[in-house]
């Protein structure tokens, strides 16, 4: 299954066709309980959840709304510039762009409002965990239309595969339930489960239905994730990065509620990120020309630079849950460790400030992002002033300024490769910096301090100057406490020895090892099994209306040869034949023997169903046209 999506490298290119008349309801019953639902949700999980999903699932709806609203005024500016384009009366074209100009209006105020629900991060948290801990960032999900496969479907049955669609009724149902259910997923793990479920039938309804120009009749209408902008397509394709896109998304937001307070849960979260990351760069790599921004390529790799910085920043939430050291060992790789996480969110920064993407990240997110690179910069210039700190108050203890006798403290050489190990081989002052005496140990700490000092207060600006950071209570209450704390060491730093001033050094790259995990498709039964093996009887192949032919049997047989297997095709006709008389052609499917029908029959099943007959044997056949296989 996994290895055939890789095959899906389509162009996903918006379509001209409107959103008009689209139906938003599927026809007969859509409500009922349809035989043989997998991965339903149990009620406990619903339970369990309910004080989370309530606001969630409210944002999602109001998401929903605020999108439809977004499409419709779009139709409307689109239908005022198609006016505008054709018509010869100057009044017409007037009124045309002035119902243009008010549409573009309305679409800026409906996005504002879209902008507000998206930076609603806290609404994804855990209720337990919001005044605790500074909340993730998770992708939003796309919205969709609904769609109603029942009519194109049966009609398709009926005129490609020349079948009874009657026979099928529970299949076609089933399917559109199935969609209903990824439109509106429990936001948990079973939520995922089905949304891949979906995705698994849809690949192979893709191959059945689609490939012809008679099996694109179905509408696929996506809404982007962040600015609510939506893109209309008969392409499969298109609906099957959408899903994908959402699995992706949906792993976010169950990382981002859950609580950061033990390993397990971090872990966990950690986990989800690499499963996202991995669904991003199946998606960036199987499907391009996205009519959505959200799926573009630099926006996917946005995502996945995204979900590395996230999965880097809490390995160092593992470290403080386990109980952050005091020794210079463990407090020269926190300097590191939160050096390397600030890169990534420098990264990140880099990108929502540019052009193309200052306007279209949530406000929420962009702010964040900055605090975050400011906030472990600040860290990783705290940790290693105290590196610097707790040497020299070791070296005055012992009542040394150029040596230390404590046993129980490393000796200068292991000191030395400490905090050359700490930074990059290309700082200038190493050796001085490397120099183990109180003066010079100072000196540098007061410099890193400075450096800590300025990066706190410029994490606490970007939490001032971010509209939707402001309500977090708890992130300005933790970033100020932060600072406090570098202030607190800085007036301790004060009162010991101090040399010559030094320049902060460069600090060391370290490398973080960040795996994506790649999506793991399930495997499930082919709903339309009965229209024959796949890939013979495909929506890319065609075939003329079955016939049944009665062929008698002569001196040497039936006067005709059989190969392959499931489905079985005429090798060969005897010329001078019943079976040539009777209009057998080479290459004919085999699709019934007397009253045994063997689309899925082998070979040698086939052989013994025709060696059984007696003097006839009737056989239902269809000779392949176009496409062959």
């Amino acid at each position: 299954m996994e290895e055939g999506n890789k095959t899906d490298d389509k162009s996903i290119e918006q379509d001209e066709d409107t959103l008009e008349g689209l139906t938003d309801q599927l026809p007969g019953k859509t409500g009922g309980k349809i035989k043989g639902r997998r991965n339903t949700a149990p009620a406990t999980s619903v339970a369990a959840t309910a004080g989370h999903e309530t606001i969630r699932t409210h944002l999602q709806k109001k998401r929903a709304s605020i999108n439809q609203n977004i499409g419709h005024e779009v139709e409307l500016k689109k239908g005022a510039k198609r006016l505008i384009r054709v018509s010869s009366d100057l009044k017409s074209r007037e009124t045309a762009l002035l119902e243009a100009h008010y549409s573009d209006s309305k679409i800026q105020l409906l996005q504002q409002e879209l902008a507000g629900v998206n930076n609603s991060l806290q609404a994804y948290q855990d209720e337990s965990a919001r005044n605790v801990q500074i909340p993730l960032i998770p992708v939003l999900m796309k919205t969709s239309s609904k769609n109603n496969f029942i009519k194109p479907f049966t009609d398709f049955i009926n005129n490609h595969y020349y079948e009874d669609a009657g026979k099928f009724q529970e299949a076609l149902y089933e399917f559109s339930e199935l969609r209903l259910t990824m439109c509106n997923p429990v936001k948990d793990q079973s939520g995922i489960d089905s949304m891949y479920e979906y995705y698994s039938h849809l690949y192979i309804c893709g191959k059945r239905f689609f490939g012809s120009v008679e099996g694109s009749q179905v509408l696929f209408v996506w809404y982007d994730a962040v600015d609510g902008i939506p893109a209309a397509q008969k392409s499969v394709a298109f609906e099957k990065s959408s899903v994908l896109f959402n699995i992706a998304a949906m792993h976010t937001q169950c990382a981002a509620r859950q609580s950061r307070s033990c390993m397990e849960n971090i872990e966990e979260i950690i986990l989800r990120f690499r499963k996202a990351a991995g669904m991003f760069e199946y998606v960036r790599d199987n499907f391009h020309k996205s009519p959505t921004t959200d799926m573009k390529g630099k926006t996917l790799d946005f995502f996945i630079v995204l979900m590395k910085a996230q999965s880097e920043l809490l390995t160092w939430e593992k470290e403080v849950v386990k109980g952050l050291k005091k020794d210079v060992a463990s407090v020269s790789h926190y300097s590191l460790l939160t050096n390397a996480i600030s890169l990534s969110y420098q990264d990140l920064r880099k990108t929502v400030e540019t052009k193309e993407f200052s306007d279209y990240i949530p406000d929420a997110w962009t702010g964040l992002i900055k605090v975050q690179g400011a906030y472990m910069k600040a860290l990783s210039h705290y940790y290693a002033a105290l590196v610097h700190i707790t040497i020299a108050k070791e070296l005055l203890k012992a009542g040394n300024s150029t040596g230390n006798g404590a046993t129980s403290f490393p000796s200068d050489e292991e000191l030395q490769k400490v905090i050359k190990d700490m930074y990059a081989e290309n700082s200038s002052n190493l050796d001085e910096i490397a120099t183990i005496k109180i003066p010079n140990q100072v000196s540098i700490a007061r410099s890193q301090l400075d450096v800590a000092n300025l990066l706190h207060g410029d994490s606490v600006r970007y939490e001032k100057q971010s509209k939707s950071l402001q309500s977090m209570i708890f992130l300005h209450r933790y970033l100020s406490e932060h600072h406090e704390r570098t202030l607190e060491l800085m007036a301790e730093a004060a009162k010991l020895e101090k040399g010559p001033s030094v320049m902060s050094p460069i600090s060391k790259e370290l490398e973080l090892k960040f795996v994506t995990i790649p999506p793991n498709f399930p495997e499930v039964e082919d709903l339309f099994a009965g229209l024959g093996p796949l890939p013979t009887f495909s929506g890319a192949n065609n075939w003329e209306a079955p016939r049944c032919v009665k062929v008698m049997k002569g001196d040497n047989g039936y006067g005709f040869s059989v190969r392959g297997s499931k489905p079985v095709r005429i090798s060969g006709v005897d010329e001078g034949s019943d079976a040539e008389a009777r209009g057998l052609r080479r290459d004919d499917y085999v699709l019934a023997v007397n009253d045994n029908e063997v689309l899925y029959a082998s070979h040698n099943e086939v052989v013994e169903f025709i060696k059984q007959s007696q003097d006839w044997v009737t056989l239902t056949l269809s000779t392949p046209t176009g496409i062959s296989i």
